[in-house]
């Protein structure tokens, strides 16, 4: 079986999609507890180093698990990518450490010599100024190291992901020969599926199916991650006051808006508005569960979605195990790299593994 160790492994969405492709995760990095007690309760069996990356060495992860450099199949890492948001004021992001840590990966690639990589961030990583130099500079070290390298910026709603959300991402082959690009998308909007011979996107309609109702505050007896937070009576107006399947705060009455909203009314647009049925969802994020953080109210129930309905919408199977408060376990889904387009990216590295291995 090809073998992966990941790098920012956060609560395990990526390991999960890597496994379902069919690799075997030997050992995981993540500093965040919390995050790390996710990870272990559903990865049992790999290597969890709890700390900071800049303290993992190559000679240790290749020790733990008995390789060579140049053996292991795939090197994967999404870094903390918060510096090179578009969202952030004013600040270029290069005093954010966070975005050294990209560097970090390119270490242990160097380190380990891995036979195939993955990267996976922000798209501001080659659309910021600052993200381009640093992207610039990451590249033309993977190139010198030999990797060929295939990158752009997908929306993984386009890989059936029933979820808008943009992410870069970098796969690479160290064999010139045997190259690995990115897959072809599989998804495309419904007026669009049958000239474009793809299949119509997944829509939150989908990924709510079977789900029972559920009340505002309230937590599903049978159901413990379908639950969701409390809003207050004024919150509870300004939901009702949302049209279903789409709404947004526009529909408030003006006793409903908030002063910020009065002072800047086109500004976060998305806040209080509910979810369509029918179109994939917005991007969750930290946030996701709270509904003065973007378009997290549910299509038709008035409340938030549930921790289950982020997660489901972040594709992760219904017995996944999240640990800590709602709060914290809202911070790990929202930062999660989908299930499934870890397994669909898994997959095309799995090939090029193969090939490199000559078993294909």
């Amino acid at each position: 079986m090809p073998t992966a160790i990941e790098l920012f492994s956060g609560c395990g969405g990526l390991s999960t999609g890597l496994t379902r492709a069919g690799f075997n995760i030997l050992s995981a990095v993540e500093i965040n507890e919390v995050a790390a007690q996710s990870y272990k309760a559903n990865h049992k069996d790999v290597h969890l180093h709890i700390e900071d990356v800049c303290k993992v060495t190559a000679e240790t992860l290749l020790k733990e698990n008995n390789l060579q450099v140049g053996e292991l199949d795939l090197l994967a890492g999404c870094s903390p990518c918060q510096g090179f948001s578009r969202l952030r004021k004013g600040e270029s992001g290069r005093t954010d450490p966070r975005n050294k840590l990209v560097y970090e990966y390119l270490r242990l690639v160097k380190g380990l010599k891995p036979k195939t990589i993955l990267m996976e961030n922000v798209p501001g990583i080659i659309t910021t100024e600052y993200g381009r130099e640093i992207f610039t500079e990451v590249k033309k070290e993977l190139e010198d190291m030999g990797y060929v390298v295939d990158y752009r910026i997908i929306n993984v709603a386009d890989y059936g992901v029933p979820q808008f959300r943009k992410r870069f991402v970098l796969l690479g082959s160290r064999y010139k020969d045997i190259a690995v690009n990115l897959p072809n998308e599989t998804h495309t909007s419904p007026e669009k599926s049958k000239e474009q011979n793809k299949k119509p996107w997944k829509t939150v309609r989908d990924a709510f199916k079977g789900l029972p109702q559920l009340g505002n505050g309230k937590t599903d007896p049978n159901l413990p991650l379908h639950t969701c937070s409390a809003n207050g009576e004024l919150n509870m107006r300004r939901i009702k006051a949302v049209p279903h399947d789409g709404g947004s705060r526009s529909s408030f009455p003006a006793d409903l808006v908030l002063e910020c909203h009065k002072k800047y009314p086109n500004g976060y647009k998305d806040v209080y508005g509910r979810m369509s049925w029918d179109r994939p969802s917005p991007t969750m994020t930290g946030g996701c569960t709270n509904i003065t953080r973007g378009r997290f109210v549910h299509p038709e129930e008035d409340r938030g979605i549930s921790l289950l309905e982020a997660a489901r919408l972040q594709s992760f199977p219904d017995n996944y195990v999240f640990a800590g408060n709602f709060g914290q376990k809202s911070l790990q889904i929202g930062n999660a790299v989908p299930v499934q387009l870890g397994e669909i990216m898994g997959k095309q590295l799995i090939n090029c593994v193969n090939r490199i291995n000559g078993q294909a």
